[in-house]
């Protein structure tokens, strides 16, 4: 088992997405470029979604930066819990700075089987 954003994790992720193949990820979402600040035990962890999938550090050309808490992404992510999202924003526990456009549009977004099924093996390894 992994502990959710570590090393170790991040290292499982990219093994389980090359086992995976095509992710099959809606173009709207594959197209989206957003920055995450992420709360992880006290400190601001950078990353950026880039085409569906969560990467290490900040993307350069992001219109916009969401600054949330680790649990709540997990939900968010890979759960795909998006009352999660809103509950969060609406307790100011989840940030939007830039563009909320591109947040909005993750809402029409649909994860495709293939994408659920690659959340699903991240969280059976997920801790």
């Amino acid at each position: 088992m992994y502990k959710f954003l570590s090393d170790e994790w991040f290292a499982k992720l990219v093994e389980l997405k090359n086992v995976a193949g095509d992710l099959n990820v809606d173009p709207g979402m594959a197209s989206l470029n957003i920055n995450f600040l992420v709360k992880v035990d006290g400190e601001e962890m950078p990353m950026h979604m880039h085409e569906g999938l969560l990467t290490r550090g900040p993307a350069t050309n992001a219109a916009t930066t969401v600054i949330i808490d680790a649990k709540t992404l997990r939900k968010v992510m890979f759960e795909f819990d998006n009352s999660a999202a809103m509950a969060a924003f609406m307790l100011g526990k989840l940030k939007v700075q830039g563009s909320m456009s591109k947040i909005m549009a993750l809402q029409s977004v649909k994860p495709s089987a293939e994408q659920k099924q690659f959340c699903r093996d991240i969280l059976a390894v997920t801790v």
